[in-house]
């Protein structure tokens, strides 16, 4: 080999780990401040409440997850009434145990439901999503099928 040959080769060593540490600087540095976003799922459900006295009863409920690597005080969850500002407010079952405001730590969730009577209410026909609300004050909707169906019955008239 002649030294041409041999700073080329070197040269082009240089600049694809010069290229390749660049990209993977950018990777980290993407990381870092992704990690530190808030980042919630927020999932409406239908669930069944059993009972040994009371008996079984039908409800919605939210379940909502913290997929970031920061803890987050979940503050409220409210069902945005479409068209308009408003949201639907609702008590938390009686039977359930889940208190808000509530600490989220990461990968942890929550489950809030609703009362029985809720899905049945004129204004919850206008709902298509479910939204949490943190104490710092972002809002995160979500939705599902299930939520989709009980609203589309109840525009449509049918029992939810």
């Amino acid at each position: 080999m002649t030294t041409n040959s041999i700073t080329l080769a070197i040269a082009i060593t240089g600049a694809v780990t010069g290229i390749l540490g660049l990209i993977f600087n950018f990777l980290s540095t993407w990381r870092t401040f992704d990690r530190d976003r808030v980042k919630l799922k927020v999932v409406p459900k239908w669930a069944i409440f059993s009972h040994p006295v009371l008996g079984s009863q039908d409800t919605l409920c939210v379940e909502v997850t913290n997929l970031g690597f920061i803890p987050v005080t979940l503050s409220r969850v409210v069902f945005p009434i479409d068209g308009s500002n408003e949201e639907l407010h609702f008590t938390p079952h009686p039977m359930s145990q889940e208190k808000l405001p509530k600490r989220l730590e990461p990968r942890e969730s929550v489950t809030v439901y609703t009362e029985p009577d809720l899905v049945t209410s004129a204004p919850f026909g206008r709902v298509s999503s479910a939204r949490a609300w943190t104490a710092c004050g972002r809002k995160i909707d979500g939705t599902s099928p299930a939520l989709k169906t009980v609203a589309a019955r109840l525009r449509k008239g049918l029992p939810a």
